[in-house]
């Protein structure tokens, strides 16, 4: 599933927001997992990094359907049911995503080493 249309990534991006009490939950549906994982592979980004110059990278970055469901991802990393396909999706993710998502990713990924 490709996510092409500014509606869809609204929506997404709603479901994901709807979503956040379900993964601060210790048993994740499988079902949540793949959505986040196939969001983070798959949902469309701008074609130009047209916030390149902001000052909050990170906002900008979560507020994307593809950074929202990185970090949530991120946070589901201590489950050690999805812990290795947590960070293979995040690794491929950092291949193919703008450097807002990245970073946004990449922030919460260092928060782990804290």
């Amino acid at each position: 599933m490709t996510l092409t249309r500014p509606k869809e990534d609204s929506l997404i991006h709603s479901l994901l927001i709807a979503l956040n009490d379900v993964i601060n939950n210790e048993d994740v549906p499988e079902l949540v997992f793949d959505l986040l994982c196939n969001t983070v592979i798959n949902a469309k980004e701008p074609e130009e990094d047209k916030y390149q110059d902001a000052k909050d990278i990170y906002n900008i970055g979560i507020n994307q359907p593809r950074g929202k469901a990185g970090c949530m991802l991120v946070d589901l990393a201590y489950n050690k049911k999805y812990k290795e396909d947590i960070f293979q999706t995040i690794e491929k993710d950092c291949r193919i995503s703008i450097s807002d998502t990245r970073a946004a990713i990449l922030l919460d990924l260092a928060k782990l080493n804290c």
